[in-house]
C-alpha cells in the first residue's frame, strides 16, 4: 500500500504509443495500460503501461497527488526541470542504441547473403567441372562404339548389351545396323544437351538477378538507417546545447540574486547608520541611488 493511499486497478485500455518507434508497442503500434482509481478524488483516469506498472506506479501516483483536489495530507515536491531534460537525453541515447543495433543486424544479414552467394557459386563451379568430366568419359565411350558424342549414358549401356548379343549371332550385320541407328540418335542427343545447357545458363542468370536485387534492397535499408542515425545525433546535440543554455541562464540568475542580496545588505547597513545618527530617513529612491553609486565605485576599483 502506498503512503498516499490504496490506488486499485479498475480496468485496462489499449492506446496508441506516444513514440513512433516504441519497442514495447505491438504489431498495431498500441500498448495496454492499466487504469488506477484514486482513493481521494475517486478519479478513474490515471493510466500506466502494464509492462511498467511495477517501476512507474509510485511515480504516477506521486504526480497525481501533486494535483489531486481531495488530498489533504502532505504533498510531495515537484520534480525539477533538469531531471526532465536528462530523461529526454536518455531517451535519445536509447533510440540511437536501437538504431545502431538495427544497423549491425542489417550488415550481418548482408554479409550472410554474400557468403551464401559465394558458397553457391563455388558449388556451381564444382558441379560444372564434374559434369564436364562425365561428358568427356561418355564421349570417349560413344566414339569407341562408333557414335559421335554427346550420348545419354543409359542409352550407351543398352546399346552395349544389344551389340554384345548381336555379335554372338551375326557380328557383321549387328555392327552395320548399329552404325545407322547411332547416327540418328547422335543428332537427337546433341539437341537435348544444347537445350539443357541453355536452361542451366538461364537459371544461373535468374539466380544472380534475385541476389543482386536483394543486395540492392539491403543497401537501401542500410542507407536509410544511417540517415536516421545522423538525424538522431543531430537531435542529441540540440538537446545538449539547450541544456547548456539552461545551465548558463541559471548561473546568471544565481549571480543576480547574490548581487541583489548584497545590495539589500548594504541598504540595511546604511539604514542602521542613519537611524543611529538620528538623521532624516532617506527615501527608497535615495537609498537605491546611494547603493548603485557604491556598487559603481567598487566596480571601478
Amino acid at each position: 500500500m502506498s503512503k498516499y493511499g490504496e490506488f486499485e486497478v479498475v480496468g485496462t485500455v489499449r492506446r496508441k504509443c506516444k513514440r513512433i518507434n516504441d519497442p514495447n508497442a505491438d504489431q498495431d503500434g498500441m500498448r495496454e495500460y492499466s487504469v488506477l482509481k484514486c482513493p481521494h478524488c475517486r478519479n478513474e483516469t490515471i493510466e500506466i503501461a502494464n509492462d511498467n506498472i511495477q517501476k512507474q506506479k509510485y511515480t504516477v501516483i506521486r504526480d497525481h497527488i501533486l494535483a489531486c483536489p481531495s488530498y489533504t495530507g502532505e504533498r510531495p515536491q515537484k520534480r525539477g526541470k533538469p531531471a526532465s531534460d536528462t530523461s529526454e537525453i536518455d531517451d535519445l541515447k536509447q533510440r540511437m542504441t536501437e538504431s545502431e543495433v538495427k544497423h549491425e543486424s542489417t550488415k550481418a544479414q548482408l554479409d550472410w547473403t554474400n557468403s551464401q552467394l559465394d558458397w553457391t557459386n563455388s558449388h556451381l563451379e564444382t558441379v560444372k567441372t564434374v559434369v564436364a568430366q562425365h561428358q568427356v568419359h561418355w564421349g570417349d565411350l560413344a566414339r569407341v562404339m562408333g557414335y559421335e558424342p554427346p550420348m545419354e549414358p543409359p542409352f550407351l549401356l543398352d546399346k552395349c548389351r544389344e551389340l554384345r548379343r548381336l555379335q554372338l549371332t551375326n557380328p557383321e550385320g549387328a555392327y552395320n545396323e548399329h552404325q545407322k541407328n547411332m547416327a540418328l540418335i547422335l543428332e537427337q542427343k546433341d539437341m537435348v544437351i544444347k537445350e539443357k545447357t541453355l536452361m542451366l545458363e538461364q537459371k544461373g542468370v535468374d539466380f544472380n538477378s534475385v541476389v543482386n536485387e536483394k543486395n540492392l534492397m539491403l543497401q537501401q535499408q542500410d542507407t536509410a538507417l544511417k540517415q536516421q542515425d545522423t538525424a538522431l545525433k543531430a537531435e542529441m546535440q540540440m538537446a545538449t546545447d539547450y541544456k547548456k543554455q539552461l545551465d548558463t541562464k541559471d548561473s546568471e540568475l544565481s549571480k543576480m540574486i547574490k548581487e541583489m542580496g548584497r545590495l539589500q545588505k548594504e541598504r540595511d547597513q546604511l539604514k542602521a547608520k542613519l537611524d543611529a545618527l538620528g538623521t532624516k530617513k532617506p527615501t527608497p529612491g535615495e537609498m537605491l541611488r546611494h547603493g548603485l553609486e557604491q556598487a559603481h565605485k567598487r566596480a571601478r576599483m
